[in-house]
């Protein structure tokens, strides 16, 4: 399914009551595909919400989020989970929209409501453009446009609601491979058959892959939830980075 990322997804601007835009559309879109499912010869229960890496971090995000309502039948969670530390929706990530809207000549430091209206006026090519050709260009201080924890789909602690019971009670399939980070490391330019530092390439795949989809077996194992490990024939969901062109605040 497409959804909004980056600023579009995930602006974190202060003029707007909800930031995790692109969560909210993959909900949306689950919720169109569930009621719609059977006129394509689907069944509404069999449905499962399938992500690989982020979008195995968002099926997991909401499988936490719509507990109490979750849809799929399960979840199949490859190489991403939610069991882990989300960026804090802080003045300093507010900023960076604050940053592009005045680079764009929306600038209203003392007017949120403003700042955004502005900017819901300039042409989505132009937004791209610029924050495309700032991160190309190495400049600084960078930009992060990225889920950040709001307590309401996305939690600052997982572990807690786990073990409050905060989750849906849907099976779960739970897989990594092996050096996950790898294709996330820079090759050596001058020796590319030496391959990616092996350390930062451990470090990588353990914080980002290996410890949330051990903790997130834990904390289901505590809530006594169906989990596998491995690999079957699934009528799923793909949950990945697309852009969508017509993000709501634009």
């Amino acid at each position: 399914m497409n959804y909004r990322v980056n600023i579009f997804g995930f602006p974190n601007a202060v003029g707007l009551e909800d930031q995790n835009l692109g969560i909210l559309d993959q909900r949306l879109a689950l919720e169109w595909v569930h009621t719609n499912i059977e006129a394509f010869g689907g069944d509404p229960d069999r449905i499962t919400l399938w992500g690989h890496s982020a979008g195995g971090v968002s099926a997991d995000v909401l499988n936490f989020a719509y507990h109490e309502d979750p849809l799929p039948a399960g979840f199949f969670l490859m190489s991403g989970a939610a069991m882990r530390t989300f960026a804090q929706a802080d003045n300093a990530l507010q900023t960076n929209f604050t940053f592009v809207a005045r680079e764009l000549g929306c600038d209203f430091p003392d007017d949120a409501e403003a700042e955004l209206e502005c900017m819901q006026h300039i042409p989505v090519n132009l937004i791209t453009n610029f924050v495309g050709h700032y991160g190309d260009d190495g400049k600084k201080p960078r930009l992060f446009f990225r889920p950040t924890a709001d307590d309401k789909v996305i939690f600052k602690n997982y572990t807690e609601r786990a073990e409050r019971g905060l989750m849906s009670r849907k099976p779960a399939l739970i897989s990594n491979t092996s050096n996950e980070q790898s294709s996330l490391i820079t090759y050596p330019v001058d020796n590319l058959l030496a391959g990616p530092n092996m350390t930062d390439v451990n470090k990588g795949t353990l914080d980002g892959f290996i410890c949330p989809a051990f903790n997130s077996s834990n904390v289901r194992d505590i809530n006594d939830l169906t989990t596998y490990q491995g690999s079957e024939q699934l009528h799923a969901i793909t949950l990945v980075h697309q852009p969508n062109l017509k993000p709501s605040w634009v």
